[in-house]
């Protein structure tokens, strides 16, 4: 459990897309969880992940759009976005389905 606390997953405000009235936005965040293997290898990275936000703030489709290197953090990444839910964009008035990339950051704290 120290080690678990010594090491850090943050993720950041997702990338603003072009087109919307108002962007999507996190409502809720679940924070990754640090891989046991990569904490082991000293693995550290940013993931980008994207996914496709439907008009109810459900993130669907969320894919890496830029690895970090290791399996492990990505997959962990992904794990994470999955778990998040959204204030879906809005344009015109009405909310309608965006795509976000939100990078996701594991550092281990020295």
């Amino acid at each position: 459990a120290a080690r678990e606390a010594e090491a850090r997953a943050r993720a950041e405000a997702p990338a603003p897309v072009a087109g919307a009235d108002r962007e999507a936005t996190p409502l809720t965040r679940v924070e990754p969880e640090y891989p046991v293997e990569a904490y082991r290898k000293r693995e550290e990275g940013t993931v980008l992940v994207g996914a496709s936000v439907d008009a109810a703030g459900k993130p669907l489709d969320v894919q890496v759009v830029r690895r970090s290197g290791s399996r492990e953090l990505d997959q962990a990444a992904l794990d994470a976005v999955r778990q998040w839910t959204f204030e879906p964009a809005v344009r015109d008035g009405q909310a309608i389905a965006s795509d976000v990339q939100v990078p996701v950051t594991f550092r281990i704290d020295r």
